[in-house]
């Protein structure tokens, strides 16, 4: 499933970077905002370069949802865009973003 990164400001004006899937929809993203573009570029570019060794961890979160977020050497470097009904929903979701980061365009 082709994916792509982008990276710019979101409608408060802070910069971050998205990473949106094969029906343009986003599908993770930071999870934080950045100080520059140039920072946020970088965190994209590396967790584009670190996706499939990430640990990626499922969790239900405070409304029963359940959502997805991506370590890096003790950092979160990604969380899900969306939340999911069931656990099985999320955790095929991070599989997902693990096997096609990598190879993702942009940013």
């Amino acid at each position: 499933m082709p994916m792509w990164l982008t990276v710019g400001t979101h409608y408060a004006g802070q910069t971050s970077w998205w990473l949106n899937g094969h029906n343009n929809t986003v599908v993770a993203w930071a999870g934080r905002t950045f100080d520059s573009m140039t920072d946020a570029t970088q965190a994209a570019n590396d967790f584009k370069t670190r996706s499939a060794t990430a640990e990626f961890e499922v969790y239900e979160g405070p409304r029963g949802s359940w959502r997805w977020r991506a370590w890096h050497a003790q950092q979160q470097v990604a969380v899900s865009a969306n939340g999911f009904t069931t656990k099985q929903n999320a955790r095929r979701a991070a599989e997902n973003v693990r096997a096609n980061a990598a190879t993702s365009r942009g940013p």
